[in-house]
């Protein structure tokens, strides 16, 4: 988190040198927080619900008949899992919403690098025994709002670590940000897009979850 408030920092101080502009791909359009976010029809809800759907229909296969043994008993019961499709669904028409309200917030998004999984970093203790990370992989490096690249990073933790900490580390990175010369950002706020986002990247996520685990 540390390390990848610095890049984002770095960008704002437009210390990042003189082939800034080969990495802006579009990924991150700065757009008026005061513009009215975009309709969403009634039918248009109506289809966003069913395709949502759809898509815990096959999670929900999946979990009972396809890879039972990789989840917990209270995570395949149908109660469960049919509370899972109605929240999922209720959420659906309002995910343009939400990815609209991240993108207006320039401040929440920089350049930064998009899969911080742990698989892409590097470890070290500094003089003082602070851990320290350094970060590989730099593919499809490019400007994007800091919860979305937080997707990449965050969304493989465990489910019990993630929720202990989730706070600490929007905390982490704000206080680095602005440390670093980034905008002052408020945590709260990041964290709020985190979860946004979170729901987002969930629906969009199990279809290529399902078709690898069914291979």
């Amino acid at each position: 988190m540390r390390a990848l408030a610095r890049i984002g920092a770095a960008d704002k101080r437009g210390t990042l040198g003189p082939h800034r502009h080969l990495f802006s791909k579009g990924f991150y359009p700065t757009r008026d927080a005061a513009a009215p976010p975009p309709a969403v029809p009634a039918a248009r809800h109506a289809q966003l619900r069913a395709t949502c759907s759809l898509q815990l229909d096959k999670l929900i296969d999946f979990v009972t008949n396809v890879a039972c043994g990789l989840f917990p008993p209270e995570l395949r019961s149908a109660t469960f899992l049919q509370r899972l499709k109605a929240e999922c669904a209720d959420c659906a028409p309002f995910f343009a919403l939400a990815q609209h309200h991240v993108a207006s917030q320039a401040d929440y998004g920089a350049l930064t690098h998009p899969n911080l999984q742990i698989d892409n970093g590097f470890y070290w203790r500094d003089a003082s025994g602070a851990l320290q990370a350094g970060l590989l992989d730099w593919y499809n490096c490019g400007e994007m709002p800091f919860a979305a690249v937080l997707q990449g990073c965050l969304s493989g933790m465990e489910p019990h670590a993630l929720a202990e900490h989730e706070e600490g580390l929007m905390r982490c990175f704000a206080d680095e940000y602005a440390a670093c010369g980034g905008p002052s950002i408020r945590h709260a706020e990041l964290l709020r897009q985190w979860r946004l986002l979170y729901v987002v990247s969930f629906v969009g996520q199990i279809q290529a979850r399902v078709r690898v685990g069914s291979g």
